[in-house]
């Protein structure tokens, strides 16, 4: 019979076989899970890395050169549609509120608002002897002083037709041209001289009209060719508006358009008395 420590002495072969797997088995596991431990800390910092490329924007550098250059953009004033205040201008004249025709005036003149001063006749304003209106318009400059109507006519015409002497002084003084003519050629002066007008006509002469402007064409059977301001007085017999002329420089020699002189017109019109007084001045020539 065997002892006990016989037996863990010399141990059968099978045993140390056995043994001998085991162990191999271990150091086997021992590797494998090293390895597998390094491969999954690779693929977990690899993952991590892909992550955090994921999160991250995208910034892209253009190229410059491939930009297409843009013009510069300009802002555009704000355009304000100004309202229109011929209507009501038109209201305020005809009942003549001066009060608002100030106010509009105003406006329009601060370029707030805006007036078709083609709508408005003046002409016929001073024509109908509308003077109120009239004088406030040319006092505050809103037309041209030397604007001419269909006839040819400037205001101060008008004014001169209709006598009115603070009219005349007001035009001219607005730098009117005392001189001017319609087209048949007929002065400021022709008219108040026709009509018998003695301040309008003095007033004229102060303010330095030209006496000897000559109608051009006959015009309506009141102004022949030719004619003066002084042929007129002679037609119509005007002796104190005659006299009056000839003090301011007109000349008693002129002739009109079909050769006649001032005594030739006071003879044929019937004025024996103004015929007297042309023969008496001092170097009338008769024929």
């Amino acid at each position: 019979m065997k002892r006990a420590s016989d037996i863990y002495k010399k141990p059968p072969l099978a045993i140390k076989e056995v043994l001998a797997v085991l162990f191999v088995s271990l150091l086997a596991l021992l590797f494998f899970s090293v390895e597998a431990y390094k491969y999954l800390n690779t693929a977990l910092h690899e993952s991590n890395q892909t992550a955090i490329q994921t999160t991250q924007p995208v910034v892209h550098t253009p190229d410059v050169a491939a930009i297409p250059a843009t013009k510069e953009v300009i802002p555009q004033p704000l355009i304000v549609e100004k309202p229109d205040l011929t209507d009501a201008f038109h209201a305020a004249l005809k009942d003549e509120n001066i009060t608002a025709l100030s106010a509009m005036i105003a406006s329009i003149k601060e370029d707030n608002a805006t007036l078709d001063t083609q709508t408005i006749d003046l002409h016929e304003m001073i024509a109908t002897r509308s003077y109120k209106t009239a004088t406030f318009l040319i006092e505050h400059e809103l037309f041209p002083i030397d604007m001419r109507n269909q006839h040819g006519r400037t205001i101060l015409h008008e004014a001169a037709l209709k006598g009115h002497e603070g009219l005349i002084r007001l035009i001219i003084s607005k730098g009117a041209d005392i001189n001017a003519q319609t087209p048949a050629g007929i002065s400021a002066l022709h008219y108040p001289v026709r009509l018998g007008y003695t301040i309008t006509t003095h007033t004229l002469l102060a303010l330095g009209i030209n006496p000897n402007l000559k109608a051009t064409l006959a015009y309506s059977g009141l102004y022949w060719r030719g004619s003066t301001p002084l042929h007129i007085a002679a037609i119509h017999g005007r002796e104190a508006l005659f006299k009056k002329l000839l003090e301011h420089g007109a000349l008693l020699e002129e002739k009109d358009g079909d050769g006649l002189s001032v005594l030739d017109l006071a003879r044929k019109h019937g004025h024996p008395e103004l015929e007297h007084y042309i023969l008496t001045l001092e170097g009338f020539k008769t024929p």
